[in-house]
């Protein structure tokens, strides 16, 4: 039997996170990983938003081999089927008005999963933490209402006041604490990828910095992840596990079998000399709402075992670094006030919710519907009118410029049910994000009211004032 102040379970980037956090303050901590490396069941890559680079100082020191910041990207409005062609384009780049310098200076950083997982652990090693590899946490110790450590597949026990669970969306710790059953099917969404590998020179001379392609078009959707030696396609916008079983086949492999069909990846395979490396079917969670069954007296549930991936997208890296390093830092507190309650360890899940990770289950629901619909004839008619008024309004030679000009209005009208689908999702948004920004803007427009009258104009009976 091993003691320590704090045991990590996942040596993923949340745990390492956790372990770095909780090491760099002088906790003894271990970090027990199932695989024989960090990663080593993440051989696809993925892109590391903007965010972690604002919330995690060392981020700034990451170097691995297929690390490439995405400075552009492309999405592509595909025909529908069978067409594999693109019906329009638009290119994409940080935006200019942002709330922090790493989100104006790339999109994501692409990677693949084990080097950056094998980067992070290394971080949270020489911090302090213990790293074993090769070990499966089975099942939990308990000590009255906490848990006070783990066991795992050899039988070995580890004992901690505090348990940091960050291991998977499968997670067995979940399930053995008595948390959570596995995850309803609707509750999970299923993701394929096929994993290339691809001359380096060949796609730095064909891609140049543009390495991220989105698909959408009616039924069909995807993207392609370009890294300094390689590439992955990605399967169609989430559906659901239940999604899987309603249409009796699987939706994911079947949309990324179509996704290498597509003019622009046959392309690219050509151009690279890419060869497939390895197909991967991931299960993640995705939550409409924020999950609260993620701690109990002595463990803290962190990233894709709490379901923290957001409802959007489902992107999960950042999350669970945040949520892990949140735990860490409670496990932190709870040292110092000698408290692994469940009544304490509360405040974990309170912090969660209210941190930039809980802010987007706020509109959960309308989220991961709005994200569902990417694939709808609805959203293409949108774009395919978008790219008519963009022609006929700017560019056309196919006939006199003011001839086009004026097909505008009547595509405009086109675009009224289109506009007004978005604004079933959009609206219940933004009307729950302005309230505030209202109340902010009514001081600043009582003291510009006298100004602003001054500017009057005509009066209601069309005089001048004054």
């Amino acid at each position: 039997m091993s003691n320590y102040d704090l045991i990590v379970v996942g040596g993923g980037p949340g745990g390492s996170a956790a372990a770095k956090e909780a090491a760099d303050n002088g906790l003894k901590v271990i970090i027990l990983e199932r695989g024989r490396y960090c990663g080593e069941k993440n051989s696809s890559g993925f892109g590391l938003s903007p965010k972690a680079a604002r919330d995690f100082d060392y981020i700034s020191e990451l170097d691995v081999p297929s690390l490439w910041p995405t400075k552009f990207g492309v999405m592509h409005i595909i025909d529908p089927k069978p067409s594999n062609a693109d019906r329009m384009t638009w290119g994409l780049t940080p935006p200019r008005r942002h709330s922090y310098p790493q989100a104006s200076e790339y999109m994501v950083q692409m990677m693949y999963r084990p080097e950056f997982d094998q980067w992070m652990a290394e971080k949270a090693v020489a911090a302090g933490a213990k790293l074993k590899l090769s070990t499966l946490a089975t099942n939990v110790i308990r000590k009255g209402e906490n848990i006070c450590g783990v066991i795992d597949h050899k039988g070995n026990e580890y004992r901690a006041p505090v348990v940091v669970a960050a291991d998977g969306a499968h997670s067995l710790i979940a399930q053995k604490a008595g948390l959570r059953k596995k995850w309803e099917k609707d509750q999970v969404t299923v993701l394929a990828t096929v994993d290339f590998e691809a001359d380096s020179e060949r796609i730095a001379e064909y891609c140049g910095d543009t390495n991220c392609h989105i698909f959408m078009g009616p039924e069909r959707g995807g993207y392609v992840c370009i890294f300094r030696n390689g590439f992955h396609i990605g399967s169609r916008p989430a559906k659901t596990l239940h999604n899987e079983v309603d249409a009796g086949h699987n939706i994911s492999t079947r949309s990324v079998k179509d996704n290498i069909q597509l003019d622009f990846v046959q392309r690219l395979i050509k151009a690279t000399h890419a060869k497939p490396r390895e197909f991967q079917l991931h299960f993640l969670p995705w939550l409409k709402t924020f999950n609260e069954r993620i701690y109990k007296g002595g463990l803290m549930l962190t990233g894709d075992a709490a379901g923290m991936a957001e409802p959007f997208m489902a992107e999960g890296v950042w999350q669970a670094m945040y949520s892990s390093r949140l735990a860490a830092q409670v496990a932190l507190r709870a040292h110092k006030d000698k408290d692994f309650s469940k009544i304490y360890l509360k405040q974990y899940m309170d912090e969660l919710k209210s941190s930039p990770v809980g802010v987007d289950f706020t509109a959960g629901p309308v989220l991961r519907d709005f994200f569902a619909e990417w694939t709808s004839q609805t959203f293409y008619d949108l774009f395919d009118n978008l790219d008519d008024a963009i022609f006929y309004g700017m560019l056309t030679m196919a006939e006199p410029h003011a001839q086009g000009m004026l097909r505008v209005p009547a595509i405009l009208m086109d675009m009224i049910p289109q506009l007004l689908f978005l604004a079933r999702y959009y609206y219940p948004i933004t009307e729950e994000a302005s309230r505030d920004k209202i109340k902010n803007i009514i001081p600043i427009i009582k003291a510009f009211a006298p100004m602003l009258q001054s500017m009057g104009g005509p009066t209601a009976g069309g005089k001048e004032n004054g």
